[in-house]
Order: C-alpha cells, then structure tokens, then sequence
C-alpha cells in the first residue's frame, strides 16, 4: 500500500491473495487507493474491505464451480472484462491465447483437475504445445519438453521453473520471461530461470535433509501431525518441505521458518482427509496472520507463540485424525492382462486427461514381472529407473524418490507392480513408461 501511495498508484488487484489480508485493505481504503481482490482460497468469518471481493469461495457466491485455481479466477474476471471491450473472433482468439497460462497455473497450483479446471487446462495445454510466444517456446526448449503437454511436463518441469523466481528471487523474472519479445531475450532469461531452480533445488536437497533429521531424532513421525523448524530455511522451500514429509510419511505436516527473524513463517500440507486451514483456525489465537484450503495453507506468527501453537496443531490432529486415516492405501483400478500394457491403453486413457488431484491417473496390477535392468537417475541419484518384462510386454519404468531400493533389488526379481502409464517422446520416438507406485516379491 504504501508503494502503491509513492507511486501515484490508485488502483491494486490482487492475484491468488488478498482474502486475509484485513489491514492492508483497510489501509488502501483509507488512503485513497481503490483494492479489487481476487483470490480462490477460502475466506474467514469476515471479508477484506474493498471496490470487490471476486472469491468463488465466499458464502454469498453463487458461481457453480468452487474449485477453481486462483488463475482460473483471473481468467474468470478477464473473460467478463472481455465480454464489455471485445467481439466475436477477436475475444475468441485474445480467451484462448490465455488458456496457456491457465494451463500452467491451474497444474502448477495442484488444483483439484475437475469440472472447468479439467476443461480449461486442456485446452490450455493444447494452446501451449503450438505456442507462438518467445518466452513459452524458450522455456520448453530450456526443460526438454518437446512434443505433448501433459500434467506431467508441466508439474515436474515447466512449473517449477516458473516458480523457482518467486521462490529464490522476485517472481518478475518470469513475468518477463513471459512477455519477452524476442526469441533471444527469452532464451536468455529462460537460462536465468533455469540457474534459479537449479538454486531451488540444492536449498529443497538441504532442507530436506535437515527436516527429515529433525523427524528421526525427535521422533515426530509417532505423532499424528509433523511439525519442523528450520530458522534458516528459505522461505521459498517451506511449502516444499511440508509437501515432502506429507508425501514420504503420509501425514500432515508443517514446516516453520524463522529466517524472517522477528516472524516465524510456516506452510502446510494435509494428508488422510485432516482439513489443514481448519486446524490452523482453531489454534489462529497464537498466530498474526494465516490463509489457505483445506489440502495447504500458510500462516505467521511471533516466536514466543510457537510452543503454544505447535502443541494446540499436535492435539488437534490427535483428535480428527486416526490410525486408519493415516494408513497409506492403494486404490487399483484394475489388474491388467500383459497385452494392454501398452501404448494403445494409454492412447484411449488420454480421453480422460489430464490428470491431477479429484482425477487421478488410472492405477493399475501387474503380476509376474521381471525386473531386467536396474539404475538410478536424478540428482543425488534419487530415482529408480527399471526396464520391466512380463510375457508379452517389455518397457521402461521409472519409480520417483525411490533410488535408494537400487540395493535391495536384483536383476531377474519377480514381483508384482503397481503403476500408472504415460507415453514419453525422446528423439521423435514414443514409447512407454510405468510409473510405478508400489511394488512386492510375487508370492
């Protein structure tokens, strides 16, 4: 607000914030200065004061679809600013020439991939395979994704390279990637972007590291919620962090920053059902600020607050969660004969793409697998890659965050897998790969 003062700003709308944020509002309202906020997380029992509150989130709104990305909510606001300035053809084509970067955020953001977001995203990945744009060309070319935009290239490569500018720097580095006006620009600053997730990535690695020894030393994972400290972390990696003990422990989890000095900082992720932003309300009494959904959120407090809140979140947990919920369970669709694994079966899955959360990718049984080579690939070699071979099949399988089992599996294994299935360009050549999820010694 006051940035927006000194520069003669009369005018903020929010992006993806702004629902919580009472005091700014009420500032810039007080000022002079005009607040639109548009946001998609779920509000508390009161709205910010401003010119409109766009959420579809808030009690009062009567837009069918809840669960939109907070980029599908921009596009939403557009899309009816679009409908008062442009006709015809020329909106048409200014609408669908978004629907990459909603593509990008809706993915990027892990929102449930149903109804509009489902819709919207592949159409958008559809505009981002024969994108015109300099900066989106440079980045697939930096990340290696040629050929088909799936939830994959984007998740796991596209995203998180846009993101690693607001993680590690200021997010308008992606900003001008984006709007870069020649291919030469954007090739450099989709390397510039590339250097920083590199960054990213070594902090995440350390991070990790240092919240995981946290987890065994002080046995966190015997309760029903994880919560670690870091007063170093870097702020950009803490949502990260709770995301990686969510996903290698299957709990909620929280991981708290104090690099801010004065304030702690904290992000959330939720697992086995716990409503997280819930949680975090009933202990709000310790904290200065906090916001977010069901599935994550994030929140602020004094130092002095921490054992309190840290305790409350503990017991919480230990109320609305048990055992069973936090049980990790494989739901399989369906066990395949060896004949459909193939690239076919993965063709016709394509009718249900793309795939995120509320829209898993199928899950299926394979029996009596031979396991023929066995390596790891990534940094730190953190990924287990296998060639697979049933009775009438053989193909690639990758087994992400699992390298370590390189040294308990043997060639010649035989065993029983539990996958996904995606098809994988490289050189021009299509070919198939199992992700695998699970897998035992065939009894």
């Amino acid at each position: 607000v006051e940035k927006a003062l000194a520069d003669g700003t009369r005018l903020i709308i929010t992006a993806d914030n702004g629902i919580s944020a009472f005091d700014a509002t009420e500032k810039a309202q007080g000022v002079g200065v005009d607040v639109v906020v548009i946001d998609h997380h779920h509000p508390q029992d009161r709205l910010p004061v401003a010119h409109a509150v766009i959420n579809p989130n808030r009690p009062d709104c009567e837009y069918p679809f809840k669960s939109l990305a907070a980029v599908g909510v921009a596009f939403k606001v557009v899309q009816a600013l679009s409908d008062r300035f442009m006709e015809g053809d020329e909106r048409r084509q200014y609408l669908n020439g978004l629907l990459e970067y909603v593509a990008l955020g809706t993915v990027a953001d892990m929102a449930p991939m149903v109804g509009e977001n489902r819709i919207l995203t592949r159409r958008g990945m559809q505009m981002l395979e024969r994108s015109q744009r300099h900066g989106i060309r440079a980045l697939k070319e930096i990340a290696g994704t040629k050929g088909k935009i799936d939830s994959t290239s984007i998740g796991f490569f596209l995203g998180p390279r846009i993101n690693s500018a607001g993680r590690i720097q200021k997010a308008d580095a992606a900003l001008d990637l984006l709007r870069a006006k020649t291919a030469i620009e954007a090739m450099r600053l989709a390397e510039d972007l590339n250097g920083l997730n590199l960054q990213r990535q070594e902090l995440q690695h350390t991070c990790n590291d240092e919240a995981e020894r946290q987890v065994r030393e002080e046995g966190l994972a015997d309760h029903r919620l994880i919560l670690v400290r870091g007063d170093e972390w870097h702020l950009g990696v803490i949502g990260l962090i709770a995301g990686r003990l969510k996903e290698r422990h299957n709990q909620p989890s929280i991981a708290v920053s104090g690099a801010k000095g004065d304030t702690l900082v904290g992000s959330a992720r939720s697992a086995g059902g716990y409503n997280i932003v819930e949680g975090i309300f009933r202990a709000s009494k310790h904290l200065t600020e906090y916001g977010g959904h069901a599935d994550a959120a994030g929140f602020s407090m004094k130092p002095k607050n921490f054992e309190a809140f840290r305790e409350q979140m503990m017991a919480d947990a230990a109320e609305h969660l048990s055992d069973t919920d936090l049980t990790p369970m494989l739901d399989l669709d369906l066990t395949l004969r060896p004949e459909d694994i193939s690239l076919k079966t993965v063709q016709d899955l394509d009718h249900f793409a793309p795939f995120g959360p509320r829209n898993e990718a199928p899950l299926f049984a394979a029996v009596h697998c031979r396991l023929n080579r066995i390596d790891t690939v990534g940094q730190d070699a953190a990924h287990l890659k296998m060639q697979v071979e049933t009775d009438k099949t053989r193909c690639e399988a990758i087994w992400f965050r699992e390298g370590e089992l390189v040294y308990e599996l043997t060639r010649g294994d035989i065993v029983d897998l539990a996958f996904s299935m995606e098809a994988r360009t490289w050189n021009n050549r299509t070919s198939l790969q199992m992700v695998i999820q699970d897998m035992k010694p065939t009894a």
